[in-house]
């Protein structure tokens, strides 16, 4: 991560047993809280500058991969020609 000139501090409050949690998870990663802090903010920060075609399609797959986890069995596409020899059969 690139650090600007300009470093802005932040105070959160926190419960004791988040805080807790949150330096025994930091110490597994070997790094601190507040570098968790400040790289899920980035993240989030990144995540709402998507563009609304990125976050749907993010959707879509995450859904895939749900209905794909729940069968056991590989969500299989169809493409543009059997979609369309679907449609004249209909007919």
């Amino acid at each position: 991560m690139r650090y600007c000139e300009y470093v802005r501090n932040i105070t959160v409050s926190v419960d004791e047993e988040t805080y807790r949690k949150a330096r025994m998870h930091a110490a597994e990663q070997e790094t601190s809280v507040s570098s968790l802090v400040r790289e899920h903010l980035a993240s989030l920060v990144q995540e709402s500058a998507l563009s609304e075609w990125d976050r749907k399609r993010r959707k879509l797959s995450a859904a895939f991969d749900k209905a794909q986890q729940k069968t056991g069995k590989p969500v299989s596409t169809i493409d543009r020609d059997e979609i369309y020899a679907e449609r004249l059969k209909l007919r």
